[in-house]
């Protein structure tokens, strides 16, 4: 079967940079190589594979695997990252055991997962960073208390990272129409909802991204049994 190369779907401006419109989510994969169905080596040939075929934003995020997802993509691309562009997720940590994550949504545990990220990546930036919220299902919805955080609080922290030159960008994760609206003062380059052909719940979110030009950079977005890897990125031409 032949295969159409990622480069053929055009590109976007991701964080500051021209970007093949199609990238590579790194949840499925890590989650292969836990379960032993697949090794270390054959997935990082394969995100090769991937980059080769044109893709070169990779989603990730500390908390895949406890920490697996950044290990590979570092194995695979620790000596060419001027090629591929970084997108993590902050927001919760792995935790050892049957639970995959916990929240980590205090601005401090946000600062700390972006100091992980850099660490298991084996980078000294992030391209784009993703706050990801737990105020809605479907995931993790948060009931601890202490991690009830005001939005502007986390943006305040994300915003001195990219004053820094840490992080490139700030996007969103998992958040309501309201939250983004609120949110952009901040200058929010990107959103990361769950949207495919069978549900649009999030339809009014991607419409709010095109006319400010931020990249929609949907999750599941073939539906959740599409299998490793999809990410098909979407904004309005500038």
């Amino acid at each position: 079967m032949s295969t159409i190369p990622a480069r053929a779907a055009g590109a976007i401006a991701l964080a500051g940079r021209p970007t093949a419109r199609i990238g590579y989510g790194m949840g499925a994969l890590t989650g292969a190589v836990s379960a032993g169905r697949l090794t270390g080596d054959a997935a990082v040939s394969l995100l090769r594979h991937a980059r080769e075929e044109g893709a070169q934003f990779f989603d990730t995020a500390e908390f895949y695997g406890q920490g697996l997802a950044n290990q590979l993509l570092a194995r695979a691309f620790g000596s060419h990252r001027d090629e591929v562009v970084f997108t993590t997720k902050v927001g919760a940590r792995p935790v050892p055991g049957a639970v995959p994550m916990t929240a980590a949504q205090r601005p401090d545990e946000l600062r700390q997962a972006v100091e992980a990220n850099l660490r298991s990546l084996g980078t000294d930036r992030l391209d784009l960073v993703h706050l990801r919220r737990m105020d809605m299902p479907p995931g993790l919805v948060i009931t601890d208390p202490q991690q009830l955080v005001d939005l502007d609080d986390q943006l305040a922290a994300l915003e001195a990272l990219r004053e820094s030159g840490t992080i490139g960008a700030i996007g969103l994760s998992h958040v309501s129409l309201a939250q983004l609206e609120r949110a952009l003062p901040a200058g929010i380059s990107a959103v990361s909802n769950i949207y495919n052909l069978l549900d649009r719940t999030h339809e009014p979110l991607l419409r709010l991204a095109e006319t400010g030009a931020m990249v929609w950079a949907p999750y599941f977005p073939l539906g959740a049994e599409a299998g490793p890897g999809c990410r098909a990125s979407r904004t309005r031409p500038r």
